[in-house]
């Protein structure tokens, strides 16, 4: 059976740490990105220079600076760029995807013009053939916890289990990585976006020197308002209390290593 193959479209810090659950799950995995330095830094001494540079990669892990190249027949493909550039990047692989590629977004946000997730702009792209292969992969899932293998958990979601939901967790699971699966893209989708401005609530109540109490009432406040946001847009509200809502607003939050804190 020939190895499994998956390109990370984005090699930044993410695109960089999930390279590595792939390529440990036996999978031959192709980083592309748009910076010289990046790929030549991987192609030539298995380090990222510009994210995780202490990491060395497993040579099972190959850059690409050509998108077609990278994108070209492969098994899954994971959105990891910034999601200002998903719309352009998504565009430029819609002709070029394998039919049976697995589509994976990991990008987290809304487009600044239309207000539409990551996964509703990577549709439009790819259009209606693809409906059913793409999946948002969404939870606490820190870039450096996650190349140390420390163990993590996260919330696969697609509309429906089949065969591409089944290898998108599958490409992902292993004994430090445990994958749930869901079909509630809107709820996932949403918690990404929403955990971002708690995280920013958070940091302005550490930095303007409030307690705990303060804290706690917030962030409350912060939770009703997005399981009212999570239904109105046809969403789970059970959602907001798995990995993609709590749990990865309790890392963003709380923890050092949030940008947005």
């Amino acid at each position: 059976m020939p190895q499994a193959t998956a390109t990370i479209l984005g090699a930044g810090a993410m695109g960089t740490a999930l390279a590595t659950v792939l390529a440990e799950n036996k999978y031959q995995v192709t980083l592309w990105d748009i910076e010289k330095e990046v790929v030549q830094g991987i192609a030539r001494f298995h380090k990222n220079p510009r994210s995780l540079s202490e990491l060395t990669l497993d040579g099972a892990i190959k850059a690409e600076a050509d998108l077609v190249k990278a994108v070209s027949s492969r098994d899954v493909a994971v959105m990891a760029v910034a999601s200002g550039a998903v719309r352009e990047v998504a565009a430029r692989i819609s002709s070029v995807l394998a039919r049976n590629c697995c589509v994976v977004c990991v990008s987290k946000g809304l487009e600044a013009q239309t207000f539409k997730t990551m996964h509703q702009v990577i549709l439009e792209q790819l259009g209606a053939a693809f409906r059913y292969q793409v999946a948002t992969l969404s939870g606490p899932t820190f870039a450096h916890e996650i190349a140390n293998k420390v163990p993590t958990a996260a919330t696969l979601a697609s509309e429906r289990s089949n065969e591409y939901s089944k290898r998108a967790t599958s490409a992902f699971s292993n004994d430090w990585f445990r994958i749930y699966e869901t079909r509630d893209v809107a709820g996932v989708s949403l918690c990404g976006v929403a955990k971002n401005a708690l995280a920013v609530a958070s940091g302005i109540m550490v930095g303007l020197g409030y307690g705990f109490n303060t804290y706690a009432w917030v962030l409350t406040e912060g939770f009703r308002e997005l399981s009212r946001l999570i239904w109105k847009q046809g969403g789970a509200e059970q959602t907001m209390y798995g990995l993609a809502g709590f749990g990865d607003a309790i890392a963003t939050c709380f923890s050092e290593q949030s940008r947005n804190r």
